[in-house]
């Protein structure tokens, strides 16, 4: 969903993501697959599990 004032359609897809692991000062890059990223590019998670999920 796009934020406030925000457009409906991403302007870019997005080519990398960055990841800071909590109460590190270093981060980790891997490509991005998924598509238009709205809500200014922010992408909020829950930590995550082992197990199986989709394949990209």
């Amino acid at each position: 969903m796009p934020a406030a004032g925000e457009p409906t359609k991403a302007e870019q897809n997005p080519t990398r993501l960055e990841v800071t692991p909590p109460d590190s000062v270093h981060h980790l890059n891997t490509a991005w697959k998924l598509g238009e990223v709205l809500q200014k590019g922010r992408i909020d998670i829950t930590p995550l599990a082992k197990g199986t999920g989709p394949t990209f």
